[in-house]
């Protein structure tokens, strides 16, 4: 979110405003995390049994906390279906290093 905050839209250069936007900005998701009634379709939720029934390896990847996203995942009733996880505390600054970490987690190539 810094990068973006900085490089993309230009609102500040300002590191300590740039940190002060990007909490917010995860607060204000949190909280609408928390309070979303999650979901998945049928087709979906199949398609995730079908892939870890066959043991193929599937990783999860989300800029929310662990604690956070496997609450969704229990809710869901996808709780399982997932191989392993990349989440806020595996400290990803970028999409590319979260797809990276999981290709590694699944020890599989990029």
């Amino acid at each position: 979110a810094e990068k973006a905050i900085q490089r993309v839209m230009y609102w500040t250069q300002d590191w300590g405003e740039t940190k002060r936007i990007a909490f917010r900005k995860a607060e204000l998701f949190y909280e609408s995390f928390q309070t979303h009634n999650h979901s998945v379709e049928a087709s979906t939720r199949g398609w995730l049994q079908r892939l870890n029934d066959s043991a193929i390896p599937v990783c999860l990847c989300s800029e929310m906390d662990r604690g956070s996203v496997e609450s969704v995942l229990r809710a869901a009733g996808v709780e399982g279906l997932y191989s392993d996880l990349i989440s806020a505390e595996d400290d990803c600054d970028t999409r590319t290093q979260m797809y990276l970490g999981a290709a590694s987690k699944l020890q599989r190539p990029p």
